[in-house]
């Protein structure tokens, strides 16, 4: 639950729909964290897809492609790949917790 906490300040934030679609997908102990918009993955990777006339919305089963062009992220503080920024940040306190959880202090 810390992990999903401190990836929050980097997720991109328009709506809250992004951040607040995060979820365990094997249950809270499994080791694993998903968001679940359709755009999660587009947001994660940090570059544009377009269709192939060039529109950024798809319809259903029509296929984007990635054109190389990095995204633009809004909100101050957010980017592509937030799981990575977060660890960068706070591998130590994780690893600390997990330590102090596991009476290994």
């Amino acid at each position: 639950m810390q992990v999903a906490a401190d990836c929050d300040r980097f997720i991109p934030f328009q709506q809250g729909a992004l951040r607040n679609s995060m979820y365990y997908p094997k249950g809270i102990y499994g080791g694993e964290i998903a968001w679940n918009t359709p755009y999660a993955h587009y947001m994660y990777v940090g570059e544009l897809y377009l269709t192939e006339d060039g529109r950024s919305f798809a319809d259903k089963n029509e296929r984007k492609y990635p054109t190389g062009l990095p995204l633009n992220y809004h909100t101050a503080g957010t980017s592509d790949h937030w799981f990575e920024n977060a660890k960068e940040q706070n591998l130590n306190q994780w690893v600390d917790l997990v330590k102090r959880t596991a009476g290994k202090d």
